[in-house]
């Protein structure tokens, strides 16, 4: 019986400090991300658009959830990084296929392309919800737009 309890008792301390050991590394990780974006920042500030660029293409190897992609497809968008920005934003859809947030970003980058189907067909998701708002322009701006091809 006495054998029993101990391998329970280090069965429950190994899980704590398993648990205890990925926390921390989490947090190394969201410490190394937020330190690349202030660099990254630095370099745009200071007009250095080359460095910016190839600091942003390293940490995307690093990005692990939707808000580090977010923040790097915002830094691809202060660079004028179209292309580069909506592969991040696919890159991250990919992985999270129904974060809400991820799909906010990339339906309101749609819209600012005037690509208003596919921002209509991805935002749908977001119908109801505290993002619906995006859906609900998609939809707007495309009869809008079959308003004045009628009325032309």
């Amino acid at each position: 019986m006495r054998k029993i309890k101990v391998k329970i008792i280090s069965g429950i301390l190994f899980s704590i400090l398993i648990i205890a050991l990925s926390s921390c590394k989490m947090r190394a990780e969201q410490k190394s991300l937020t330190s690349h974006f202030e660099i990254i920042d630095s370099f745009i500030s200071d007009g250095d658009f080359k460095a910016a660029l190839k600091e942003l293409k390293n940490l995307e190897k690093l990005a692990y959830d939707a808000w580090a992609y977010i923040g790097i497809y915002k830094r691809y968008i202060q660079l004028c990084e179209e292309d580069r920005a909506e592969k991040v934003l696919k890159k991250a859809l990919k992985k999270n296929k129904h974060n809400e947030e991820l799909i906010a970003v990339y339906s309101d980058f749609l819209l600012r392309h005037n690509r208003l189907s596919e921002a209509a067909k991805r935002a749908e998701e977001l119908r109801g919800g505290k993002y619906g708002s995006l859906f609900s322009e998609a939809v707007l701006r495309i009869e809008q737009e079959k308003t004045s091809a009628f009325e032309h």
